[in-house]
């Protein structure tokens, strides 16, 4: 078998050669060849350098990527790999020794599947705040964490794996690529580029696998662990529900959905409500309320692309101090 590990990676440079250096420690099982390629999407640090380093050590082809955003450098990834199987990470982690070893023997072991998740554990760069080790299981998805177990077992239901830690037989990209539309531009935080494609594998029927062994550890900055950092991660996630599925068929006001403009107002006071309460109802409250405006800004932009008008930068707005800026959190 052969395997290919990608990854795409602008202005980590640091983080990067963190990365490259624990794949110093892999292990590659007997009769396996690999190949790391990492697609430079416009850096303009010192990626290459670190890149140049590391090819003195590991089989790895660095690429550069003009068009911006991580679906262009994704997809030239898929346009080079010459790997049976296509292994994801990111720039921001250490994988464990076994990562590699832990996705080929389950590739062997689960012929019929066709895409495999990993572990994902994080690696805080300063102690979390205590609202944020209390209710970590509410924001897995903003501080990339993903633990499924102990088991190598099937996906079930609506999960999904995170590109942390991702696997794919090559032939999947045989029809599918990354949607350009969706995934990180600069320093935009609009994701879903790998949801998309899992979706629509899992809409044919195609079968996924979890992969507990295989565990990266994933730098999670103090940056991440605040109210603003939730906020715009959820409020993209709305943008990029539209970007991918539409608007919503319904009745409209000015060409908005009502329901969707019901539903932002609705936990928008639920904010409030829970300001002084508990952190966890008023954390899920405002995850949602940052969804629902996203979902509103994600039609605000459909509808001018429909019009033909020059697309405004998607924002999206925060709201007042809460009770959890004395909970530990850096504030907005």
């Amino acid at each position: 078998m052969k395997i290919t590990v990608a990854i795409a990676t602008w202005n980590r440079a640091d983080l990067l050669d963190r990365t490259l250096e624990s794949f110093h420690q892999l292990r590659i099982p007997a009769g396996v060849s690999w190949e790391l390629i990492v697609v430079n999407n416009n850096s303009n640090d010192r990626t290459e350098e670190v890149l140049e380093h590391h090819a003195r050590f590991l089989p790895l082809r660095g690429v550069f990527e003009a068009k911006q955003g991580v679906s262009h450098a994704k997809n030239r990834a898929v346009e080079l790999t010459t790997g049976d199987l296509m292994l994801w990470t990111d720039d921001d982690v250490l994988v464990d020794p076994g990562w590699l070893e832990a996705f080929h023997d389950a590739a062997l072991a689960w012929p019929e599947a066709c895409y495999f998740g990993g572990a994902i554990e994080p690696l805080y760069e300063v102690p979390p705040p205590r609202w944020i080790e209390r209710n970590a299981d509410l924001i897995r998805g903003p501080l990339v964490i993903c633990n499924p177990g102990d088991t190598v077992r099937p996906v079930r239901g609506d999960e999904c794996p995170y590109g942390a830690s991702m696997a794919f037989r090559s032939e999947v990209f045989d029809e599918l690529r990354f949607n350009p539309r969706l995934g990180r531009k600069g320093e935009g935080q609009i994701r879903g580029e790998e949801t998309e494609v899992l979706e629509r594998l899992q809409r044919k029927g195609r079968m996924g696998v979890w992969v507990p062994q295989a565990r990266v550890h994933h730098h999670v900055p103090a940056s991440r662990m605040t109210q603003k950092y939730i906020w715009e991660w959820s409020f993209a996630g709305g943008v990029g529900t539209i970007r991918q599925f539409g608007i919503p068929i319904g009745n409209t006001l000015l060409g908005f959905p009502i329901r969707a403009i019901l539903r932002h107002f609705k936990y928008r006071a639920a904010t409030l409500l829970h300001a002084f309460g508990s952190s966890r109802r008023w954390l899920q409250a405002y995850r949602k309320a940052a969804s629902t405006r996203g979902v509103l800004a994600g039609v605000a932009e459909e509808l001018q692309m429909r019009r033909g008008e020059r697309l405004q930068p998607v924002h999206g707005a925060i709201g007042s101090r809460t009770p959890c800026d004395a909970k530990g959190s850096s504030g907005t």
